[in-house]
């Protein structure tokens, strides 16, 4: 059982690319974590020495403000990986990761998983397209910054459902944190985003019923 959950861990576009030898040689050596909702998994100034590669959950990249605001920087569903740019910067680590719900997480040496990526032009393609996406999505929160709240909003979570889908695991709380406003903007935009069904909610989940409207509220 604890092999089968460690192959399926090793699922991920770029460890695929991999020779089978070098796939292999991760999978036996990457270090297998978990960690529960709120856990702070990495602190900004930290020294990186591996790639963390999230298999299960969600967790978020946050920086505080010199008032000691904590906003949200990015975030990461199952498949997505953090340390790779300090790594290759020589850099410390400059956000906190914590986890927003449970999660399961494999901690891949830096020193393996760059040697590997040297071995494979298939894998240092797919490398080099995760990192892309990740500036991709960056940029585009970015310029939601710009839009009007209730639309930033819309923005925000169509921008989240690409790392959890449907269902976006977060709170009002931290919803209003990554889109730079309050609570109580957050849940006006949300009461007629609700009533006319285009989402549904809970304390801890929001679910996007109808993502194409929402996509036309914010192009709109």
């Amino acid at each position: 059982m604890k092999s089968s959950r460690r192959e399926a861990a090793f699922d991920h576009a770029l460890l695929r690319a991999l020779p089978e030898k070098a796939a292999r040689a991760m999978m036996r050596t990457a270090e297998m974590r978990t960690a529960r909702a709120g856990e702070l998994l990495a602190r900004a100034g930290d020294a990186v020495d591996s790639v963390s590669l999230l298999c299960d959950g969600f967790v978020v990249a946050t920086a505080a403000s010199h008032h000691g605001k904590e906003t949200a920087l990015q975030v990461f569903g199952a498949g997505e990986m953090w340390g790779c740019v300090p790594i290759l910067l020589g850099q410390d680590m400059e956000t906190n990761v914590r986890a927003v719900t449970d999660v399961r997480l494999a901690m891949i040496s830096a020193k393996i998983f760059f040697n590997a990526l040297g071995e494979s032009p298939r894998a240092c393609r797919a490398f080099a397209t995760h990192v892309a996406r990740h500036f991709s999505r960056l940029a585009r929160l970015r310029l939601l910054g710009v839009e009007r709240s209730d639309r930033r909003i819309c923005g925000i979570l169509l921008w989240l459902r690409e790392s959890s889908g449907l269902r976006v695991p977060v709170t009002q709380a931290l919803l209003a944190m990554i889109a730079g406003t309050t609570e109580e903007t957050v849940s006006r935009a949300l009461s007629p985003l609700k009533r006319q069904g285009f989402v549904a909610y809970t304390r801890s989940a929001i679910d996007i019923v109808d993502p194409e409207r929402l996509r036309r509220i914010l192009e709109g």
